[in-house]
């Protein structure tokens, strides 16, 4: 099995095959920013014990009747098991972190034949590990992701590590359970076009559940044009009292957020907070590992579960995009 890469040949190449003290630390490593989980603000988070998050869904009749002196008895309830799966996930990394020490990056790497308290260890979790684990999830899983059953001996992909949201909405329309809001190719619209559709989609969930808090979820590009439309229609050069451009004219209720998750996706949805469900078992291990050193060679590892799932299909409204 291949160890995890540590490639350090364009830096000695550049800076010699030598360490030299010239005051370099970890504030001279530059690297790209991370995503942060924002999806994850969509769900309430429901931390458990087991593999599965066990709920049901509560069907009601009418009982209110006129009245006679004969007793007629009405209504009923109708229970509906929802059951919401965690899927297993893991990080692994193995490699050799010798090779630092003939190069620039010495000053992570030390004399201590204990390789495990190596400035490189902790670098290499807290920089690299504890956050690229966030941006697979939000980038890869929490929208995208779409399980497959790993191969034995060979590593995976986030974007394998579970279902969802897409998948989810999919599945529920596919059964019938959810139909979409028709709101058409929305990529040919102009900024107060979109607005009008935004507007018309809200206008559209039924009265009862309209006037719910609620987030409208969609691609961070989508949510600046909703912005540029606002001021736009409504003659808005700037920021007037307490409007919001992130708000639905007559729906305050009602959120735009731009979710890094659903980066190139044209579907708009929505549900309340309550009727999402981020189930976690073990969550606070994305940020603690295991180390172990077997003779040159360091492996870090951690494993939890998680998984994302919706009570009452009822509750949640979509647009038509991406409708598989």
């Amino acid at each position: 099995m291949a160890d995890t890469t540590i490639s350090v040949e364009q830096i000695i190449d550049d800076f010699g095959a030598y360490y030299q003290n010239q005051g370099q630390g970890a504030a001279n490593l530059h690297m790209l920013p991370y995503e942060s989980m924002d999806t994850q603000n969509a769900f309430t988070t429901v931390p458990t014990e087991d593999t599965i998050l066990d709920e049901a869904n509560v069907e009601v009749q009418e009982i209110v009747q006129q009245y006679q002196d004969d007793f007629t008895p009405s209504g009923g309830v109708e229970f509906e098991p929802v059951r919401i799966p965690l899927f297993k996930m893991k990080i692994d990394a193995e490699f050799n972190p010798h090779k630092l020490q003939r190069s620039w990056l010495g000053f992570l790497a030390n004399n201590n034949t204990d390789v495990t308290t190596w400035p490189f260890i902790r670098w290499f979790i807290e920089m690299y590990l504890m956050k690229q684990s966030k941006e697979d999830l939000e980038m890869k899983a929490f929208y995208k992701g779409v399980y497959a059953a790993p191969t034995s001996g060979t590593a995976g992909d986030p974007s394998k590590v579970m279902d969802g949201v897409e998948k989810l909405l999919n599945d529920y329309i596919a059964a019938g359970a959810l139909a979409p809001i028709v709101l058409g190719n929305i990529n040919t619209l102009t900024d107060v076009q979109f607005v009008e559709k935004v507007e018309l989609f809200v206008r559209s969930i039924p009265e009862r559940y309209r006037y719910m808090v609620m987030d409208l979820n969609m691609n961070r590009s989508l949510r600046e044009k909703y912005r540029r439309g606002v001021r736009a229609k409504y003659n808005m050069n700037y920021k007037q009292g307490d409007v919001s451009y992130d708000k639905v004219v007559d729906y305050d209720n009602i959120t735009i957020a731009g979710r890094p998750s659903m980066a190139s996706k044209t579907r708009i949805w929505c549900t309340p907070k309550p009727n999402a469900l981020f189930g976690v078992k073990g969550f606070g291990n994305i940020d603690n590992f295991e180390i172990e050193k077997e003779k040159r060679k360091i492996a870090i590892y951690t494993e939890w579960h998680a998984g994302l799932g919706f009570i009452q299909p009822k509750m949640i409204f979509t647009s038509d995009g991406e409708v598989a």
